[in-house]
C-alpha cells in the first residue's frame, strides 16, 4: 500500500509533468501553484536550475534592519509565540514584509543545515520573482494564507521543505509569518 506522502509526491509528480513539459492544467495541485510555476517558467527559471542566495553586505542587512524596525518591534511577540508554539514540529517561523524580504526569524532552526541558515538571514528576498514557487511567495500573491508541500515549490532544489504562509497584520502592515521545516525533519503536510 503506497503511503500518504508518496501518493502526495506521485500527484505532484503528475502535476509538474502536465504544467511545465505539456503547459495544460492539472487537477492535482491547486490552480495558484500551477500560476506561480507558469510565471517562473515566463520569468526564465528552469525547475532544475541550483538556487544560489547572494551574500547580504552588512550595509544591506543595516538597511533592512533600519527599513522594518517597526514590524519587527510589532510583530516580536507573536513571532516567538508562534515559535514556541511550533518548537514540538521543529519548524521554524520567518517573519518577512509586504515584498518578501526576511526581516526575523526565530525558533528551533538547525543551524548546521545549510538551507535554514540560508533562508533566515536579515535582508533574503523569499519572494517568487527571486526563488520561484514558495509559501511566502504565494501568500503575497495570493493574498492568503497558503501551504506549500514539497515537490510544489518550482524549483527542485526546494523540494525538501514544507512550508505555511500566514498573514498577520501587525499595525496595518502587511507581514507574513511563515512556518518552514526541512521534510525529513517534519510531519507530513495536510493534503
Amino acid at each position: 500500500m503506497q503511503s500518504a506522502s508518496s501518493s502526495r509526491e506521485s500527484l505532484i509528480s503528475r502535476a509538474r509533468h502536465a504544467v511545465l513539459a505539456s503547459g495544460s492544467q492539472s487537477d492535482d495541485v491547486p490552480m495558484w501553484i500551477q500560476g506561480s510555476w507558469q510565471r517562473c517558467l515566463a520569468q526564465g527559471f528552469s525547475p532544475n536550475q541550483r538556487l544560489g542566495f547572494d551574500v547580504i553586505s552588512q550595509a544591506h542587512m543595516r538597511r533592512s534592519r533600519e527599513a522594518n524596525h517597526c514590524l519587527v518591534l510589532a510583530a516580536s511577540s507573536t513571532l516567538h509565540s508562534l515559535a514556541t508554539t511550533i518548537a514540538p514540529t521543529r519548524y521554524f517561523a520567518i517573519l518577512t514584509n509586504a515584498q518578501g524580504v526576511v526581516v526575523a526569524s526565530s525558533g528551533a532552526m538547525d543551524t548546521r543545515d545549510r538551507r535554514a541558515a540560508l533562508i533566515t538571514r536579515e535582508g533574503v528576498d523569499l519572494s517568487e520573482r527571486a526563488v520561484g514557487t514558495t509559501a511566502i511567495g504565494g501568500a503575497l500573491i495570493e493574498q492568503r494564507d497558503v501551504w506549500l508541500h514539497r515537490g510544489e515549490h518550482f524549483l527542485q532544489t526546494q523540494a525538501v521543505i514544507h512550508a505555511l504562509a500566514h498573514r498577520s497584520l501587525v499595525r496595518k502592515a502587511n507581514a507574513w509569518a511563515c512556518s518552514m521545516s526541512p521534510a525529513l525533519m517534519c510531519p507530513s503536510a495536510p493534503s
